[in-house]
């Protein structure tokens, strides 16, 4: 029997017997949608929930822990330091480690603006601090993934104009001033550390690898290598006058035996809030850095913080932000000295830079009053998780009665100010004075903190060891792993192991929610797999019904010259479009059930943190299964009926009653 023939009488029969048609297929479409439905369901939580927060080829471990007379003491083989981070990164499967210090040490934000309204908020601080190159690459692609485009922007490409600029503050709020032309801001780049300036009196207050260096903490460095220095960076000797100059070093010769890192600026340029120190000088107010050595200033054409100093309350420059950037003494605002005797509109930090205030005028009155002297400098960039945008909506959004933030990109660029060494509910650290900064938002990543912000490390590093001593900041708290792929993610687990090394709270949380998805997934499989059990059950009862109701038929087809492998695919190929309309039909109908459910959940559920476009994602490659079981199932209940009417008598059909 040729195909043409073969599909002719199939679907005679499927036209004839509509009705078994239906009811066959009925109980194959209810398995494929059920299998469709709820693997779809799995996979988008997965997707669009799971994965957001806990990425899959991120893995976050710590030292295990065991309980010793109530007391939870870590057990370790691999130190959490900077030699245990090289013995990590040796494993196979891992791609890269990154340390994450947590902050210990008492601190407030403060918040204003039109989030906050003019008096602002103020509430304890919570912060960690990670490696840039871990969020820089993520911060990046986010930002560009959400397209961020001024009207500006496409104006200028519509039309090839281009605002000039001489410098930031020619731009508008959201540009900075690149080669000369207004460019919108990559808030991306910020993610670095920008260095602050750390006065001290012993070595102490300063982080290791950072010394009391002309009463600054500095960033060390030998003079053979300028590993410890960043690219802009170059080790530079240090002259000095006495001991007390070189910190942990000694004074040899006029020089330290300790060099730091410096930023020349030989060519005139420095960042916002810095300038170059100059060569000459009378004594220690003509050079930035305030040490001058025989006629001349250390470290004279490097760059250093210039001095600035804070006469606006706090309640002032919560009200008006741009007053932050404070005054600079003896500076008028065309960038030239104060003459003595005569008056001139003083200059500040400049623009995208504020006043970092170290030494305050009124040290007992930090709540309200925090004017006093210090130095310009850049905010502190900050990483906030998107669960802190879903909570404001949620939450403050209503108790404070603000309008809810529709996007990401709505607080970028958003400044507050934070006190480190200041606290509601503890003692300011002896011998130590709070410090004053501001932190902005450059960017959102899932493995932020979620109740609080995530700092570039260098800055957590130098604020623990300020504050708490140098070993609150010698061992991390915990390290992320970058796997080379999820495949390598038992092994590398097997391993830690050994190391006595566990996984953290959020990963082992991961961990546990993917577990509980992969047994869904196979309990739906299972149900799916006993329904379609059913439906081809249910097929091979309807088929030898139709057997017996064609048996005639069948005996003629066999006397006309049809063989027994004829018989048999004329039933098989009506159970595999019974198998196909079941698959189709089932998929169909998961798709819609699936649109009902998300209309039904964004209508009465309401809104919660990470809320998804979708619950659902529905893969090809699952699809393509379900219809597969439909068609398999299908095949093997009409297996046996075929078998069955192949098997039959010719002669004794058409002699049958």
């Amino acid at each position: 029997m040729t195909v043409a023939k073969l599909l002719t009488v199939v679907l005679q029969n499927v036209s004839r017997n509509r009705k078994n048609f239906f009811f066959s297929s009925f109980g194959i479409t209810v398995g494929v949608c059920v299998f469709s439905f709820f693997v779809a369901l799995t996979v988008g939580i997965r997707e669009e929930e799971l994965n957001r927060i806990y990425p899959v080829d991120l893995i976050e471990v710590e030292p295990a822990t065991v309980n010793i007379a109530g007391t939870r003491s870590s057990v370790e083989k691999v130190p959490f330091n900077g030699e245990g981070a090289k013995a990590l990164a040796s494993m196979e499967g891992i791609a890269g480690v990154f340390p994450k210090l947590r902050s210990k040490l008492q601190a407030t934000y403060r918040l204003g603006g039109q989030l906050f309204g003019q008096n602002g908020v103020t509430f304890e601080a919570y912060f960690d601090g990670l490696d840039d190159e871990l969020l820089r690459r993520e911060l990046e692609a986010g930002e560009s993934q959400r397209g961020r485009k001024s009207v500006r922007d496409r104006l200028r490409e519509k039309y090839g104009r281009d605002r000039r600029c001489y410098g930031d503050e020619d731009c508008s709020p959201g540009e900075d001033c690149r080669d000369g032309v207004c460019r919108e801001m990559e808030y991306w780049t910020r993610f670095s550390d920008h260095g602050e300036y750390l006065p001290c009196t012993s070595e102490a207050l300063c982080a290791d690898g950072y010394s009391c260096i002309l009463g600054q903490c500095r960033r060390t460095c030998s003079a053979q290598s300028d590993a410890p220095c960043y690219s802009t960076e170059t080790c530079s000797a240090v002259p000095c006058a006495s001991a007390a100059d070189c910190g942990a070093g000694k004074c040899e010769s006029g020089h330290c035996s300790l060099s730091v890192c410096t930023m020349r600026c030989d060519s005139g340029m420095c960042p916002a809030g810095q300038e170059c120190v100059p060569e000459a000088c009378g004594g220690n107010d003509d050079c930035v850095d305030g040490t001058c050595i025989a006629g001349k200033c250390a470290l004279a054409g490097s760059c250093a913080f210039m001095r600035c100093v804070q006469t606006a309350l706090e309640e002032q420059v919560h009200s008006n932000p741009d007053l932050a950037r404070g005054e600079r003494p003896n500076v008028c605002e065309d960038g030239t000295p104060k003459a003595p005797g005569t008056q001139c509109a003083s200059a500040r930090c400049p623009t995208g830079s504020y006043c970092s205030v170290h030494t305050y005028f009124r040290q007992g009155n930090l709540w309200k009053d925090k004017r006093g002297e210090g130095r310009c400098e850049l905010p502190v960039p900050a990483v906030l998780n998107p669960l802190v945008l879903e909570l404001f909506n949620m939450v403050l959004g209503s108790t404070l009665d603000r309008t809810q933030l529709g996007t990401l990109d709505t607080l970028l660029g958003y400044q507050g100010a934070v006190t480190f060494g200041h606290s509601f509910y503890k003692e300011t650290v002896k011998d130590r004075t709070p410090v004053g900064k501001r932190i902005m938002v450059v960017g959102f990543s899932s493995k932020a903190l979620e109740a609080g912000v995530t700092l570039p490390m260098e800055y957590v590093k130098r604020a623990n060891s300020r504050y708490k001593g140098r070993k609150a900041a010698d061992e991390f708290d915990s390290m992320i792993l970058q796997l080379s792929s999820a495949e390598f993610l038992p092994s590398v687990l097997k391993k830690l192991e050994q190391y006595n090394i566990q996984l953290s709270r959020r990963s082992a949380e991961a961990e546990k929610f993917r577990t509980v998805l992969l047994v869904a997934i196979a309990i739906f499989f299972i149900m799916a797999s006993i329904i379609l059990g059913i439906a081809a059950t249910n097929i091979t009862h309807t088929f030898l019904m139709v057997i017996y109701e064609r048996k005639r038929e069948i005996g003629i087809l066999r006397a006309l010259g049809a063989t027994k492998w004829d018989i048999r695919l004329i039933f098989l190929v009506e159970s595999l479009l019974i198998g196909a309309a079941g698959g189709i039909f089932g998929n169909a109908v998961a798709v819609g059930m699936s649109a009902a459910a998300d209309f039904l959940a964004n209508s009465y559920i309401g809104e919660f943190p990470f809320q998804p476009e979708t619950f659902f994602r529905f893969q090809p490659e699952w699809m393509a299964a379900s219809f597969g079981f439909a068609v398999i199932f299908s095949l093997i209940g009409a297996l046996f009926p075929a078998n069955r009417a192949a098997s039959m008598d010719p002669a004794k059909t058409l002699t049958l009653p």
